[in-house]
C-alpha cells in the first residue's frame, strides 16, 4: 500500500488525511487541523508512515488474518493433492526424472529461503502468486508485501515437502498445520546446506582448472606442478572430493608418499609399469631429497591456496607442513675460491675444450659480475640490452615470442652491466650481433646463436653441458661447485662487503612480491645505486690480467655505448 500526500483533501480550508480501506465500506479520515499546505504535507507524511508501520505489524492489516490463512491453506492443500494425482497417474518415476525434479525443488527452496531471510517482498515468484491468489481483494502495496511474505513461506513449505516426497518420504495430501510448523522450523535443514553437503568438487577437475589458469610459471615449473598434482590424483583418486584432503591427510601424503617415493620414478626403467603402491614398497630405491619434498609441498600449497580463493575449501591443508632441513640454503651451493675463478677464466681464454665460441667466456663472466642465473643469460637477445638513465643494462623478462622465461615474478628486472664487462668490450661483441649484415635492420637476434631453445630447459642446455664437462675435467670434483656457484660468488661477496641485502636481492631477482611490469624500469629502481653497488665486488683476482686484456678507456666505452644504442 502506497500512502502518500495524495490522500490529502481540503474541506472549508482545512486539510484532512483520508484513506479508504480496500474491499471494505470503511474509511479512515482525520483532520490535520491546518490550512497550511506545507504543514499538511508534513503531517500527512507522518500519518502515512505511522499507518504503514501499523499495517506491516498487523495491527491495521486490511485483509483479515483469517482470510489470508484460509486461502493459503487451500492453496497448499490443492498443490499437494495435485502432486498426489500426478504420482498416481504416471506411476513410478525414473531415477533421472526424479533426480532432476529433486534438484529443481532444492533450487526453488534455496531461492525462497534467501528471499525470506532478506525480507524480499519483491521476489517475483512469491509476489506473482500473491497477486493471483488475492486479486479479487485488490491489495495495495503494503498489503501485497504482507501477502508476499506469507506466499513465500507457503511455497517454501511446498518445495520442501515435494522434495521429500521425491526422496520417498510420504506426506498426506491433507494440509497439516503440525507438518507445516515442523518443516518451516529453524531446525529443519536448509537447501544450501543440503546442496553443499552433496556437491563434490573433484580433485581431478580442480587440478585441470588450476593448470589451465594463467600463472607465472616457467616451463619446468609448470611441469613440476603438473607432475605433483598427477601424483596427488593417483594416490587419492581424481574423483575424490577436495574437502576430504584435510591437514591430517596431507601430512600422511607427505610422510607416506613424498618421503617414500623413488627419485626419477617416471624416468628409470626399473619402475616402468609399476603402480604407485608398488613403487612406494621398494625399500632400496633412492627417494626424493628433502628439498624436493619441500618443492612438491610448495606446489601443492599453491594449488590449495587457489582452491581457498575459489571457495572450494576454507583453509590450505598443506600450510605448515614444510620440512625443516639442517643447514643453511647457502650451503647447497659453494662459491669458487679466488684461485679457482682465476683458473676458470685462464682456461676459458685458452679454450682447453677447443671449438671456441664467445658464449663460453661471456656467459660465465656475466653470471659472475652481474649475479644472473644461467638461463637468464643464455636467453638474452640484442633488444634485452637497454640504456636506462645512461647506464647499459640487461633486461630479464618473459616472452611468448622467444620462449624466454624467468624463475618468478620477482625475477623480472633490469640489471646494470658491470663496468668491467663494458671495459672488456661486451658492447662491441653485442653490436656485431646487432648489426650483422645478415640480419634485417632493427630485428632482435640472440646474443649467443649457438643456444638452441628447448621447452624443458629453455636456452641453457648447451651451455650447461659444456660447463659441467669443463668444470669436472679442469676445475674441481666438488659436487657443490658448478656454474651456479658463479652467481653465489657475486651474492656472497657483496654480502661480505656489508652491502644491504635488499639491494643485492633486487640486482639478483630475489625480491619477493616485486611487481615490476614489462619494460617499466627507470629512476625508481635507482639504477645508479645498483651499478655503484656492483663496483664493490672484490673477487681476489684481476680479470683483465687473467684474460690478458687491457681495460678500454672511458671514451672507448662511451663510443661503444653510442654505437650500440644509436
Amino acid at each position: 500500500m502506497e500512502l502518500t500526500v495524495r490522500h490529502l483533501i481540503s474541506r472549508s480550508g482545512i486539510y484532512y488525511f483520508r484513506y479508504r480501506l480496500p474491499g471494505k465500506n470503511l474509511e479512515i479520515k482525520v483532520s490535520l487541523r491546518t490550512g497550511d499546505l506545507k504543514k499538511a504535507v508534513a503531517t500527512g507524511k507522518l500519518a502515512s508512515e505511522k499507518l504503514r508501520s501499523l499495517i506491516d505489524s498487523g495491527v491495521a492489516r486490511m485483509i483479515p488474518k483469517e482470510e489470508i490463512q484460509k486461502r493459503i491453506t487451500d492453496f497448499i492443500k490443492n498443490e499437494l493433492e495435485e502432486q498426489e494425482r500426478h504420482f498416481a497417474g504416471f506411476g513410478p518415476i525414473c531415477e533421472g526424472t526424479r533426480a532432476d525434479a529433486r534438484k529443481s525443488m532444492l533450487k526453488l527452496s534455496a531461492k525462497t529461503e534467501e528471499a525470506i531471510l532478506n525480507n524480499d517482498t519483491q521476489a517475483w515468484w512469491g509476489r506473482g502468486m500473491a497477486q493471483e491468489l488475492f486479486k479479487d481483494l485488490h491489495p495495495e502495496e503494503a498489503e501485497l508485501n504482507v501477502l508476499t511474505r506469507a506466499m513465500l513461506n507457503a511455497m517454501l513449505y511446498l518445495a520442501r515437502v515435494q522434495r521429500e516426497r521425491l526422496e520417498g518420504k510420504r506426506f498426506s495430501s491433507e494440509f497439516s498445520e503440525n507438518d507445516y510448523q515442523t518443516i518451516l522450523s529453524g531446525s529443519y535443514p536448509r537447501a544450501q546446506e543440503i546442496i553443499a553437503s552433496e556437491h563434490v568438487d573433484a580433485i581431478g577437475d580442480l587440478a585441470k582448472q588450476y593448470l589451465d589458469a594463467p600463472h607465472q610459471w616457467c616451463v619446468k615449473g609448470a611441469l613440476d606442478v603438473k607432475n605433483t598434482l598427477e601424483l596427488l590424483c593417483e594416490y587419492y583418486g581424481k574423483d575424490t572430493d577436495i574437502r576430504k584432503l584435510t591437514k591430517r591427510e596431507m601430512r600422511n601424503f607427505r610422510d607416506n608418499v613424498l618421503m617414500k617415493l623413488p627419485a626419477r620414478r617416471n624416468v628409470l626403467p626399473q619402475f616402468k609399469g609399476m603402480t604407485l603402491q608398488q613403487c612406494l614398497a621398494c625399500k632400496d630405491a633412492k627417494t626424493l631429497s628433502l628439498q624436493t619434498v619441500n618443492h612438491r609441498l610448495a606446489d601443492l600449497s599453491g594449488f590449495f591456496t587457489w582452491c581457498v580463493e575459489g571457495e572450494y575449501i576454507v583453509a590450505n591443508p598443506v600450510s605448515g607442513l614444510q620440512l625443516e632441513i639442517n643447514g643453511k640454503v647457502s650451503n647447497e651451493r659453494l662459491p669458487y675460491s679466488s684461485e679457482e675463478l682465476q683458473k676458470i677464466f685462464t682456461l676459458l681464454r685458452e679454450d682447453k675444450l677447443n671449438a671456441w665460441a664467445p658464449f663460453k667466456l661471456w656467459i660465465p663472466l656475466i653470471m659472475l659480475y652481474c649475479g644472473c642465473r644461467q638461463n637468464e643469460v643464455c636467453q638474452l637477445f640484442t633488444d634485452n640490452v637497454l640504456l636506462i638513465n645512461g647506464i647499459p643494462c640487461f633486461e630479464f623478462i618473459e616472452s611468448e615470442e622467444t620462449g624466454a622465461r624467468v624463475k618468478n615474478e620477482s625475477s623480472i628486472r633490469a640489471t646494470p652491466i658491470h663496468p668491467f664487462l663494458l671495459q672488456l668490450g661486451f658492447l662491441e661483441y653485442a653490436a656485431k650481433r646487432k648489426f650483422d649484415r645478415r640480419n634485417k635492420k632493427d630485428t632482435a637476434v640472440q646474443l649467443w646463436p649457438q643456444m638452441d631453445y628447448n621447452p624443458k630447459d629453455g636456452y641453457a642446455r648447451r651451455f650447461r653441458v659444456f660447463f659441467e664437462d669443463f668444470n669436472r675435467k679442469y676445475i674441481t670434483k666438488e659436487p657443490k661447485k658448478s656454474c651456479y656457484s658463479l652467481r653465489h660468488n657475486f651474492i656472497d661477496n657483496l654480502k661480505q662487503q656489508g652491502i644491504q641485502e635488499t639491494i643485492v636481492s633486487e640486482i639478483c631477482g630475489h625480491v619477493t612480491g616485486s611487481k615490476i611490469t614489462y619494460r617499466r624500469y627507470g629512476s625508481d629502481l635507482n639504477t645508479e645505486l645498483k651499478r655503484d653497488t656492483m663496483k664493490e665486488l672484490k673477487l681476489g683476482f684481476d680479470i683483465f690480467e687473467t684474460l690478458g686484456k687491457k681495460p678500454l678507456s672511458d671514451e672507448a666505452v662511451q663510443a661503444q655505448i653510442s654505437r650500440f644504442f644509436a
